[in-house]
C-alpha cells in the first residue's frame, strides 16, 4: 500500500494544505500554550498569585483540521479528476485498489503526525515550563486518541465523497452537505412540521421530550459535532483546585470507528469502478444523478419553504401560503440549475 511514486504524487496534489494542517495545530495549540507559560511565569515571579486558571476547547482548533482534512482529501482525489490526470495515475502498474489506499493512508499519516507533533510540543511546554507547577497535561493524550478518531473519520468520509464526485469543487461542497446531513436533514423537518402542525411548541412534545433527545442523538452521529464538545478546565485559588474534562459519552466514540469502516469499504469498492470519462463533471457515475436530483431539489424546497415561510409570517407563526411559495421557488430553481450543472464539465490544467 505504501508506493514512493504515489506519496509524492499525493504530496504534489496537496502539499499546501498539507503544511497548513501543521501549521493549523501549532498557532491552535503549543503556541496558545507557550503564551499562557509566559504569562503564568511572569505573574506569579511578580505578583506572587495564588491563583492559576487555564481551559482548553477543541472547537479553537478542530474547525482548522476539519477544513485542512476535507481539502486534502479534495485535493488528492479531486484534483486528479478536475485536471484529468487520473490517466496517469491509472496508467502505474499498480491496483486501483493499492492506489486508493494509498491516499487514504497519506492523509491518516499527516493527521496522526500534525496532532502528534502539536501535542508533543504541547506536552513539553507544560513539563518545562510554569504551568508544570500548577498542573499535569495528562487530558492532551485524550484529547489525542479522541481528536485521531474523528479527523481519520472525517477524512475517510471526504475521501469516499471522491469516488463518486467528478472534480475537487464538487467533492469539497458534497463533503461539506454530507458531513452535517443529519442535523441538517432534522432541521429541516422539524421546520416542516411546526409550520404544519407546530409540533415543536406542544405541551405534548415537551413532555416526553423527544425533540431534545432526538436532536442529542443525531448531533452525535453527525461527526464534526463531537469534536467540538471536548473541554478541559483547571483553577487552583487560595490552596483550592478545580478540575473538570468534558467529552462524549464512551458509545460516540464508536461513531467514527463506524463512519471510518464504512466510508473506507464503499470507497475502495466505488474507486475500483470510477469511470475516467466523467471526470471534470459533478458526478462520476451517471445512476447517480437521479438520486441526487431528487436530494437536492427535495432539500432545497425544504429549505425554501422555512426561509419563506418565517420571513413572510403572520404575527409570528409560519405562514403556510408562503412556504409553499418558498417550496415552489427554491425546488424549480434548483431543478433547472441541477440539470445544467450536470452537463458542465470542470477542467483544469493537467498537473
Amino acid at each position: 500500500m505504501f508506493h514512493k511514486a504515489l506519496w509524492m504524487r499525493n504530496y504534489k496534489l496537496s502539499k499546501p494544505v498539507i503544511w497548513a494542517l501543521y501549521s493549523a495545530g501549532f498557532f491552535s495549540m503549543p503556541f496558545i500554550f507557550l503564551q499562557k507559560a509566559r504569562q503564568t511565569s511572569f505573574y506569579n515571579t511578580n505578583v506572587n498569585a495564588s491563583e492559576y486558571y487555564n481551559d482548553f476547547h477543541s472547537a479553537n482548533i478542530s474547525i482548522f483540521f476539519i477544513i485542512a482534512v476535507v481539502l486534502i482529501a479534495s485535493l488528492v482525489i479531486g484534483q486528479e479528476r478536475s485536471s484529468h490526470s487520473t490517466d496517469f495515475t491509472f496508467s502505474l502498474p499498480l491496483s486501483r485498489k493499492d492506489i486508493y489506499l494509498s491516499k487514504w493512508l497519506f492523509g491518516v499519516f499527516h493527521i496522526t503526525a500534525a496532532l502528534a507533533v502539536n501535542i508533543g510540543l504541547s506536552y513539553l511546554i507544560y513539563i518545562f515550563s510554569a504551568l508544570n507547577k500548577f498542573e499535569k497535561p495528562n487530558f492532551l493524550g485524550l484529547y489525542f486518541l479522541y481528536a485521531f478518531l474523528f479527523l481519520t473519520a472525517i477524512y475517510t468520509f471526504a475521501l469516499f465523497i471522491g469516488t463518486f464526485a467528478g472534480n475537487t469543487v464538487t467533492q469539497i461542497v458534497f463533503s461539506v452537505i454530507f458531513l452535517l446531513f443529519p442535523v441538517g436533514v432534522l432541521g429541516l423537518i422539524g421546520a416542516f412540521i411546526k409550520v404544519h402542525w407546530d409540533l415543536f411548541s406542544s405541551e405534548a412534545y415537551n413532555r416526553v421530550s423527544f425533540g431534545s433527545d432526538l436532536t442529542s442523538i443525531i448531533s452525535q452521529w453527525t461527526l464534526p459535532i463531537p469534536l467540538f464538545e471536548f473541554s478541559y478546565y483547571y483553577q487552583s485559588s487560595l490552596g483550592k483546585v478545580s478540575t473538570a474534562l468534558d467529552y462524549p459519552p464512551l458509545w460516540v466514540w464508536l461513531v467514527p470507528v463506524i463512519y471510518t469502516s464504512a466510508s473506507l469499504a464503499a470507497g475502495l469498492y466505488l474507486f475500483t469502478k470510477t469511470k475516467n470519462e466523467n471526470n471534470g463533471r459533478i458526478l462520476v457515475f451517471d445512476k447517480l444523478k437521479g438520486f441526487f436530483t431528487f436530494g437536492i431539489v427535495t432539500c432545497f424546497a425544504l429549505a425554501g419553504g422555512a426561509f419563506f415561510g418565517d420571513a413572510f409570517d403572520v404575527y409570528g407563526e409560519p405562514n403556510l401560503f408562503s412556504y409553499y411559495m418558498g417550496m415552489l421557488t427554491f425546488g424549480s430553481l434548483s431543478y433547472f440549475g441541477i440539470k445544467h450543472l450536470f452537463k458542465a464539465k470542470l477542467q483544469l490544467n493537467k498537473l
